[in-house]
């Protein structure tokens, strides 16, 4: 049985920059999904310009693509778990994909 109480004790001792990232991962399904950047402050208890300041990392380091409605795109060369014929249409589908951040 999966103790929850324990990885959430567990998840709230890791830097502010890992819960960030790994919170995006969770949110993003097949490489995309959505969560603002006030909501991911509140559930990581960070403020919204710390969360903007590590959202503009990742991105200048193009591991994703975020647009201030709270869309984001990972990219694929970094994190694409499908079928491998299916790969250059997920960096396509990113390369169209337009951050504005």
């Amino acid at each position: 049985m999966v103790n929850v109480a324990k990885i959430k004790k567990n998840f709230n001792e890791l830097g502010l920059e890992f819960r960030v990232f790994l919170t995006l991962l969770l949110c993003a399904k097949n490489g995309a999904g959505k969560i603002s950047k006030k909501d991911l402050a509140k559930y990581l208890k960070a403020s919204p310009q710390t969360v903007g300041k590590y959202l503009k990392t990742f991105t200048t380091c193009d591991i994703i693509k975020y647009r201030y409605s709270g869309e984001i795109m990972f990219n694929p060369e970094f994190y694409y778990n499908g079928e491998p014929e299916n790969l250059q249409c997920e960096i396509d589908k990113y390369a169209e994909f337009r951050s504005n951040m």
